[in-house]
């Protein structure tokens, strides 16, 4: 059986330019693509990004820092503070085990999602002389980023 390897390759290539990073937008839904925020307190913000498979992680760090300081400015505060580096939420999953010496069977699990990412983040209005905590300025931040 002749393969005919142009077209082999056409296929490949097509289905990889399928998929697309997921762009800097606001969630729409609750279950949408892109940024999202909750208030956790006058100066705290919970601030997820959720997107498709084909966004790196580094992408999505990126986006939750620009949602950040946009936060922090929309607020009227000049600096804020990653809380905790970005992580995935997890959710609970099943899984099967089992295999030679017991019987198959289903367990949950907890599993990170893949394509989201969280951070809490704290602004402030001044800098605290002695910070405990990395600041980042966070009109200084938006403006190296350049034209949107």
């Amino acid at each position: 059986m002749r393969i005919d390897w142009i077209a082999v390759a056409s296929v490949v290539l097509v289905c990889g330019c399928a998929c697309e990073p997921t762009p800097y937008q606001r969630a729409v839904r609750r279950s949408g693509k892109g940024y999202s925020e909750k208030r956790i307190s006058e100066d705290t913000f919970y601030v997820t990004y959720v997107a498709n498979a084909c966004t790196a992680d580094r992408v999505l760090s990126d986006y939750l820092h620009r949602r950040a300081a946009e936060l922090t400015l929309q607020y009227g505060y000049r600096y804020f503070a990653v809380l905790r580096t970005p992580r995935r939420p997890t959710h609970l999953d099943t899984a099967t085990v089992g295999g030679r010496t017991e019987p198959e069977h289903t367990i949950v699990v907890e599993a990170a999602s893949r394509g989201t990412l969280f951070m809490p983040i704290q602004c402030f209005r001044d800098a605290p002389e002695s910070p405990d905590m990395a600041l980042i300025d966070a009109k200084t931040y938006l403006d190296g980023r350049g034209p949107q």
